[in-house]
């Protein structure tokens, strides 16, 4: 029971300081943007693949930014992508930049807030085949990944009502001394 505990603080811990790190690493990064977008810094420049990815991460979703340009007297409007043209001092990509710094710092404040959130830890225990399944990547939207989650998540509540009670004792003193440690 004494390896449950030290998993759980684990991965408490790790998702924790990951989301944490990954927190102030954008608020570094957005800095280092507004530097290069009014100071002319280019450190961002060196930064740029490390920002993408953490982009990546946060789940910024590129996006296609409509830009006029002027064609001798004509105007032509192109779609120009946000993570190809990063960074860049372009207003309108500028902004959906900075729309995404923010959306970013959201999303791993949210993480780490969800850290100390009880329903975050039994929405994942209870659906643990889903969060798997996103974890991996795959579309949950797609039938057949919606028909897999259901099939593991029937297997994983079987297996874990013939757990349960062979260790109903050692969760109720897991639960038990939790309880006493946030007293």
């Amino acid at each position: 029971m004494g390896k449950l505990y030290m998993l759980a603080i684990f991965i408490f811990l790790f998702k924790l300081l990951s989301n944490t790190y990954y927190f102030f690493r954008i608020k570094t990064l957005s800095k280092h943007y507004y530097e290069f977008l009014y100071k002319g810094n280019t450190r961002i420049l060196k930064e740029a693949s490390e920002t993408l990815e953490l982009f990546k991460r946060a789940k910024v979703a590129d996006s296609n930014i409509p830009l006029v340009k002027k064609n001798g007297v004509l105007f032509q409007t192109m779609n120009v992508s946000l993570f190809l043209n990063f960074p860049s001092q372009i207003k309108d990509l500028a902004s959906a930049t900075v729309r995404a710094f923010d959306f970013a710092e959201g999303f791993f404040l949210k993480n780490i807030r969800n850290c100390f959130n009880p329903f975050y830890w039994i929405d994942l225990i209870v659906f643990a085949p889903k969060h798997v399944f996103l974890y991996l990547g795959l579309d949950t939207n797609k039938v057949f990944i919606k028909i897999l989650i259901l099939f593991f998540n029937f297997i994983f509540w079987i297996i874990g009502t013939l757990i349960i009670p062979v260790f109903q004792e050692d969760i109720k003193i897991m639960i038990i001394n939790l309880f006493k440690i946030f007293r």
